[in-house]
């Protein structure tokens, strides 16, 4: 698979493409962990999303491990831990990576971790990570980079809860991706997902509890324009 101009980065991207070359009809190389059936039409390169009147680029590109874990208010780390200490080499997946600095701490302080990036948008610091490998495709495409049951932890933060009033549905969609003992953690607005609490789903032979609870910082955040809940399901067969 010709992914970049170097072999130690892992991309997936067609034949002879680069970071930087817009998007064509071709097929895709395989994932060693996951598979890819083809590709559409998509975006290489977009400029760094800018704020308002500044040229600072968003920070939730650069968001550290430690502020992921703050946001999501969930141990992602020990719960990284315990799949280390259960052996093998457990695969941890980040929808809406952006820059990889998440996942640059994780396979620093787990390097036995198999990281796999997700995102609709390429980024240049993907070029000087050799680590972790990089998805460069539209959620809609999930599904065919990993297998049913290939994934040991798949977190967002800010990934999904983009999706808006679609998130609930593509989570039930992408959970069988999930190994038995799995987990998925993500924020999700609370008007889309909040009101269901904990449930059981059943999907594609799999079954997943999940919880979903409210999260904030304060009073003073919960009263601000919106405020996010988070998602955690764990498939138990």
């Amino acid at each position: 698979m010709q992914a970049s101009n170097s072999s130690r980065n892992h991309f997936v991207f067609g034949k002879g493409r680069t970071i930087g070359e817009k998007g064509r009809r071709t097929r895709a190389g395989f994932l060693k962990f996951g598979e890819v059936e083809a590709w559409g039409r998509r975006r290489e390169v977009k400029p760094s999303r800018l704020l308002p009147d500044s040229k600072t680029p968003w920070p939730s590109e650069s968001t550290t491990f430690a502020d992921v874990q703050k946001n999501l208010g969930f141990k992602l780390g020990r719960e990284i831990s315990l799949k280390v200490a259960g052996g093998g080499r457990p695969v941890v997946v980040d929808f809406g990576c952006a820059r990889g600095v998440a996942l640059g701490s994780i396979t620093k302080k787990f390097p036995s971790v198999k990281a796999y990036g997700f995102s609709d948008v390429s980024y240049q610091e993907w070029l000087s990570d050799d680590k972790a490998r990089y998805i460069f495709s539209k959620h809609s495409l999930f599904r065919r980079y990993f297998k049913k049951g290939s994934v040991d932890i798949l977190y967002s933060n800010l990934g999904i809860l983009h999706l808006y009033e679609r998130a609930p549905e593509y989570i039930r969609q992408i959970l069988p991706v999930l190994k038995v003992g799995g987990t998925l953690v993500t924020d999700i607005n609370y008007e889309t997902f909040g009101p269901h609490g904990k449930s059981v789903i059943e999907t594609e032979g799999m079954r997943f509890e999940v919880e979903c609870r409210p999260w904030y910082y304060s009073q003073g955040d919960y009263k601000k324009i919106w405020h996010h809940d988070v998602v955690i399901a764990r498939r138990v067969q």
